[in-house]
């Protein structure tokens, strides 16, 4: 029966040179004629006993020192919001050489409370208990050495918090005297007791502006000190790029090992009622899409391993920039591409998952009761899905408007024909219990570019034109969105101009806010932050704006043919510009 045992002098934590530092994972009685094996060596982050690293920086450290058995390789996977790692041994040499083999980890860095460290070992991917051995255990012990063996904070070093947010920091020392913090360049000291010098956290005040923390004390011989840099948000435009790492669990195993990471195209961004934020996002190079969340666009969004039955992949193939929504607890997509006119890229299939369950498996729904169609527009209003516009398989734009019956989930006709222009390339919202819907194309590319305002009634059912007095607009909308923030309706968009003289085409970024409906007049938005170069493009069609907690709007440009994997995100924790 196969057995596993960890071998070790001991751990010291908080060493600063943890060049000696290492343990060797043994395992035993192996089948020479079983089929190559797979082994699974866990364990969390934290600062406490049972963890072995505090952080993934120092799990990285021991990546690198591992001394693995010929023909064998590690695979790293690190789900950092669950605070915890996972280390895949395996190998593909159906002839083993011995029934004992020695995993050998060097550099082990540890700034963790000292005792036993735990690592679970098992023999299959999953949770199953048969497969699972007994908890292992790495010996850690204090240097006799006094310093500082870890100084941290939560939310970790390098998240950029909002404005009076909580910040808490954290730390390990051991034998130093006047321990104290101190605010750089600000004057402020916080003395630390006794009770709390070898181990002890501190809730940071409210603040508005970025500041370094410094933890200093007193070794007996000289001052020793650790600083952590807290980063506050303005109120402004930022950008957000959602990276993955090797060793995160979205990382193509097929991917370079030793990349800096591979940036990924946003395609949809879903608010889940305000508790979490939901997006699905595209690997450029493999065409492979994935879905995430976070609580926070700034930290870090994680993989939701969904699947879909019966197929490969974890977003349903052909669905990767198919418009969202949330709604009866679940991520649905519903239909075609919001850009892409081609062939196969129409639909009026309609899939969900619960992003939340156990086994988050993508459902299909089967075909909706609208034709197929790309270019759509989802939102909810009235407590029920509603869909509208789009372009159909034969190239034709559409102004019919469905709604999604909440007790039978069937969908109904709300209107054949909408009092606006047929066309594709739409993002409207709702506002004032009615419906608003701006701009529009007949089809991409056309030169039909829609730079018209329309409102429904509160049953959705007839629509009425809306004057339009928008302050220093120039061009027309070749993409646009609607979004409200902080009770005011905004519009985003990609505007074309045509210079007279050479007759060129300019595109740029523009937006403005409505503060009364009664006023009919459009007020410029603060719009410095959108003007990349390379963000809003001549072939920029889906402009979608996302409010989350009515402190961030997230606005993604997709553009065709043409990768985008920038997030622009508005921060409102301060009074807004121009407001």
């Amino acid at each position: 029966m196969l057995t596993a045992k960890i071998e070790s002098t001991g751990i010291v934590v908080g060493d600063p040179d943890p060049n000696d530092n290492q343990f060797s994972l043994i395992v035993t009685d192996l089948d020479a004629s079983a089929t190559p094996p797979a082994f699974y060596l866990t364990g969390t982050f934290g600062p406490d006993e049972k963890d072995l690293f505090l952080n993934r920086a120092d799990a990285e450290k021991c990546k690198g020192g591992m001394e693995l058995p010929a023909n064998w390789k590690g695979l790293w996977t690190f789900r950092e919001t669950a605070g915890a790692f996972e280390l895949k041994l395996s190998t593909f040499d159906k002839s083993l050489q011995s029934g004992t083999l020695t995993f050998t980890f060097r550099k082990v860095t540890s700034k963790t409370s000292a005792g036993k460290a735990i690592l679970n070992f098992r023999t299959g991917p999953d949770l199953d208990p048969a497969k699972m051995l007994p908890p292992l255990f790495v010996d850690k012990t204090r240097s006799q050495l006094p310093g500082i063996i870890a100084f941290y904070s939560v939310p970790p070093e390098g998240t950029l918090n909002l404005a009076g947010q909580s910040v808490t920091l954290g730390w390990l020392t051991r034998g130093l005297t006047d321990l104290k913090l101190v605010w750089v360049n600000a004057g402020k000291i916080a003395d630390i007791g006794a009770k709390d010098r070898d181990r002890g956290s501190f809730s940071l005040p409210a603040d508005s502006v970025t500041r370094s923390v410094s933890l200093k004390g007193y070794d007996g011989a000289k001052p020793v000190e650790e600083s952590i840099r807290i980063e506050v948000l303005k109120s402004d435009w930022y950008n957000r790029t959602l990276r993955i790492m090797p060793g995160d669990p979205a990382y193509p195993e097929d991917a370079d090992r030793n990349s800096n990471g591979l940036a990924l195209q946003p395609t949809e961004i879903i608010n889940a009622d305000n508790f979490c934020l939901y997006g699905v996002f595209q690997h450029a190079l493999s065409g492979r899409a994935m879905l995430f969340g976070s609580a926070n666009p700034f930290a870090r969004w994680d993989l939701v391993e969904t699947r879909v039955p019966d197929r490969e992949g974890r977003i349903p193939e052909g669905f990767d920039e198919s418009p969202g929504i949330y709604w009866d607890s679940h991520i649905w997509l519903l239909g075609g591409s919001q850009i892409d006119p081609n062939a196969g890229r129409t639909s009026n299939l309609v899939w969900r998952v619960d992003p939340t369950s156990d086994d988050p498996s993508w459902e299909n729904l089967g075909p909706a009761g609208w034709s197929e169609r790309m270019g759509h527009a989802v939102l909810e209003f009235r407590k029920e899905i509603w869909m509208m516009g789009g372009r159909d398989q034969a190239g034709n734009p559409l102004n019919d408007v469905w709604r999604l019956d909440k007790s039978s989930l069937k969908w109904v006709c709300v209107a054949e024909h909408a009092g606006w222009a047929p066309r594709c390339l739409i993002h409207p919202a709702v506002w004032n219990e009615k419906i608003w819907l701006y701009g529009g194309v007949t089809e991409p590319f056309s030169s039909v570019v829609f730079d018209d305002l329309w409102v429904s009634s509160t049953s959705g059912d007839k629509w009425v034109r809306q004057s339009l007095n928008i302050i220093n607009k120039s061009g027309t909308p070749i993409s646009s969105g609607l979004q409200v923030f902080r009770k005011k309706m905004y519009l985003f968009g990609s505007f074309r101009t045509v210079d007279s003289s050479d007759s060129t085409e300019i595109v740029t970024p523009d937006a403005w806010y409505l503060d009364e409906p009664s006023t009919q007049t459009w007020k410029p938005f603060s719009v410095e932050g959108l003007k990349d170069e390379d963000w809003g493009s001549s072939t920029t069609f889906s402009y979608q704006a996302v409010n989350f907690r009515d402190t961030f709007l997230i606005a993604k440009a997709l553009n065709y043919g043409r990768e985008n994997d920038v997030l622009k995100v508005y921060v409102g924790s301060v009074a807004l510009k121009g407001n």
